[in-house]
């Protein structure tokens, strides 16, 4: 079994963040085969070349068992996620607008999740047909990369202004003016909230809470020491209650079951991390 991040090759990082591999099995274990899963600002390509997962909305209750490979947008209520005895998956994160890049297709249009073949037709059946015959980890990792690395040469989109901006949004979420950001990418207010919601799925505004959500849950697991309130006042919220919220909207718990939790996921039970 593992659980472990994956840097790309030089050549990728323009449009790879990192890889995800992990593979869990449960046969002959007490351990309970779900965890869950919530909104980071991310996009991924996953491959799962052995097993399947299904993903329960918290919000909706919608259940949903995923393919073999599928493409997520901007993920933005909480999953409870459910796999199969024996599952290996490999999840490809984008950097920020890379995945809008590398499709050519607008992220709004994605309703969450969507079968990789829906949107990359037929070319994506020899990956998943290599991956489910591959002998190794790595070997895995390398069938993606070239996958991947035909995708980047054959795009046609440069670098913009609002490329750029994209990675500050990440970095400081609690920052986030929207007049600034437009002005920082050469666009009126309005034609960056069009190109963002392109690239994203997502409104900038949405965006950005999802960041800084995702940026105090990871400053209280760094520094467990701090207190929450402490917490919510270096990630720009203006009290405690300002940030529950938002735990409450993406997480649909409270930040300290939600960190709880996050204590007793699947690969810590099985230690793997």
């Amino acid at each position: 079994m593992i659980y472990k991040f994956f840097q790309p090759r030089p050549v990728l990082k323009e449009y790879i963040k990192e890889y995800l591999l992990l593979h869990f099995e449960f046969t002959g274990l007490s351990v309970n085969p779900q965890r869950d899963y919530t909104p980071c600002p991310e996009q991924c390509l996953t491959f799962d070349p052995r097993g399947h997962i299904t993903a329960i909305n918290r919000q909706t209750g919608e259940k949903q068992r995923r393919n073999s490979s599928y493409i997520s947008g901007q993920q933005s209520t909480c999953y409870d996620l459910r796999f199969d005895p024996d599952y290996l998956m490999i999840k490809v994160v984008f950097q920020p607008g890379a995945l809008f890049k590398l499709l050519g297709v607008p992220l709004y249009e994605f309703n969450g999740y969507v079968d990789a073949s829906l949107i990359l037709n037929t070319e994506i059946d020899p990956v998943n047909e290599q991956l489910a015959n591959a002998t190794d980890y790595i070997n895995m990792i390398q069938i993606i990369e070239d996958y991947l690395l035909a995708k980047v040469r054959n795009t046609r989109f440069s670098n913009q202004p609002m490329d750029h901006i994209q990675y500050i949004l990440n970095r400081q979420p609690d920052q986030f003016s929207l007049k600034w950001f437009a002005n920082q990418a050469c666009l009126s207010p309005r034609q960056f909230e069009r190109k963002f919601l392109e690239r994203f799925g997502v409104s900038p505004i949405l965006y950005c809470r999802i960041a800084r959500f995702h940026k105090a849950f990871e400053m209280k697991e760094s520094h467990p020491e701090m207190d929450w309130l402490d917490v919510a006042l270096n990630c720009g919220y203006s009290d405690f209650q300002h940030m529950n919220r938002d735990f409450k909207q993406f997480s649909s718990t409270t930040p300290t079951t939600m960190l709880n939790n996050h204590l007793n996921a699947t690969e810590r039970i099985l230690n793997l991390v």
